[in-house]
């Protein structure tokens, strides 16, 4: 699971910490950025989908059906809490998601 989680994951400014990385290692970088991307879904349902389609880990969760939907639905209504940008600071988020 580890080779997924970008090692800026917890960073409060990802993109100048990455940057001090490529400047330690000799590289010019032309531009280093962390877009904050926002997403808007029709309903709750259409961000569960999405979710489920981008999500790597859902096929290794234990136990059953049951238990992937339990999580997905959670997922869901963090999402929904990170519509606000403090939500989106709170969970560290880069990307948050709205249903309109």
């Amino acid at each position: 699971m580890e080779s997924f989680v970008p090692q800026q994951q917890d960073e409060t400014d990802p993109a100048a910490t990455f940057r001090a990385k490529v400047l330690r290692s000799g590289l010019d970088p032309v531009r280093c950025e962390a877009r904050h991307l926002s997403y808007a879904f029709d309903n709750a349902n259409a961000l569960a989908a999405a979710l489920r389609a981008v999500n790597p880990f859902l096929g290794r969760l234990r136990g059953g059906e049951r238990e992937r939907a339990e999580y997905v639905a959670r997922l869901v209504g963090e999402c929904a809490g990170a519509s606000s940008e403090k939500a989106a600071a709170r969970l560290g988020a880069v990307a948050t998601a709205q249903w309109v």
